[in-house]
């Protein structure tokens, strides 16, 4: 099921999100719901959950960019190492990637 992705939601509008998807599961009402509802709760999921990826992939991407300045120089530059580490072009092809094999 989904108990172990909650423990890493912290924002409230996934929360909120989760909370309907409960709802849809165990309330017999849920059959009066309306399709574009469910659809919408699940657009809302989507657009958080890749949200996150990209945030945790520009992470990454910056901190490998401060573990090789790390290793030339004796102080890092954080700011520098973020506009350096070339995100900008690498994070569009990684997400376009993630979207077209269905894993998002």
């Amino acid at each position: 099921g989904t108990a172990p992705l909650r423990i890493l939601i912290h924002h409230p509008p996934k929360h909120e999100i989760w909370n309907r998807v409960d709802f849809f599961q165990t309330n017999s009402e849920a059959n009066s719901l309306t399709a574009d509802q469910i659809h919408g709760a699940y657009e809302k999921l989507s657009y958080y959950l890749q949200l996150e990826v990209y945030s945790l992939l520009e992470l990454a991407i910056w901190n490998t960019k401060m573990d090789e300045q790390r290793r030339d120089e004796e102080t890092v530059d954080r700011q520098g190492c973020r506009i350096q580490c070339g995100v900008q072009v690498i994070l569009p092809h990684v997400m376009g990637f993630l979207k077209g094999c269905d894993v998002m």
